[in-house]
């Protein structure tokens, strides 16, 4: 009985550690996986600017080359909205990289290489518009294809290094997953087997006292049974 009185205490204190154990790492790790998944929204909204910029100059610099040919005041104001979308896209690309320095110089990498174009595109438009259309033909079979694969392979390298960190953080973000998991498993055997070890002391205890009971019962009556011409309230006789 005094041994099941000391256990218990033990077995609830180790209860209240298994769960607060629990409880601390099960927080932990929403907080954790709360701060990633922000992290991994940023990071797929960052790619998503720096597709679109690229896309923006694209299509800005075909309604150029149409507006080229043909004067179309539709087309000039397509290639205006075009390279306003760019400048846009980049201003939040630039924002988006701003906290992270390796992130901000790729950023500024391809903002130069779309300022290229961009250069380009109005020295293309003032030649257009003074008249100049050999210099204009010269500028589009000698510059056009390099300065699109230099736009466009900044793009990739930049997209490239954020798919890896995405990489990396989902193998990261698994493996905390897993140790979080694990713990969590372990804190629930060890409760339930310390909760199966207290259930088994207090039944087991029950017993002995039942035990004890039984054997007090029959106890009393062999000894009302040896004392025939004792009163039946009288107390017990004790011996020395």
């Amino acid at each position: 009985m005094d041994k099941t009185f000391r256990l218990i205490p033990i077995v609830f204190a180790g209860l209240s550690l298994s769960l607060i154990g629990v409880v601390v790492v099960s927080v932990t790790n929403l907080q954790r996986a709360n701060q990633s998944a922000q992290w991994v929204n940023h990071t797929h909204a960052l790619i998503a600017e720096v597709n679109d910029a690229v896309a923006a100059s694209q299509r800005a610099e075909g309604a150029l080359h149409a507006y080229l040919l043909t004067n179309s005041p539709a087309h000039e104001l397509l290639f205006q909205q075009g390279f306003a979308d760019v400048a846009e896209h980049i201003e939040v690309a630039k924002a988006l990289a701003d906290a992270e320095p390796d992130k901000s110089d790729q950023i500024a990498e391809l903002e130069a290489a779309l300022v290229n174009r961009a250069e380009r595109a109005r020295a293309l438009l003032t030649n257009h518009r003074s008249g100049a259309n050999e210099e204009v033909k010269a500028q589009l079979n000698n510059e056009a294809n390099e300065v699109s694969t230099e736009t466009i392979r900044v793009a990739r390298r930049v997209v490239a290094f954020h798919q890896k960190l995405l990489s990396e953080r989902d193998r990261v973000a698994f493996e905390k997953d897993m140790r979080a998991r694990t713990t969590l498993y372990i804190g629930a055997g060890l409760t339930l087997l310390m909760i199966t070890t207290a259930g088994w002391f207090i039944r087991d205890d029950l017993a002995a006292r039942q035990r004890e009971a039984k054997l007090l019962a029959k106890t009393n009556e062999e000894l009302e049974k040896k004392s025939p011409n004792a009163p039946p309230n009288s107390p017990m006789p004790t011996t020395n």
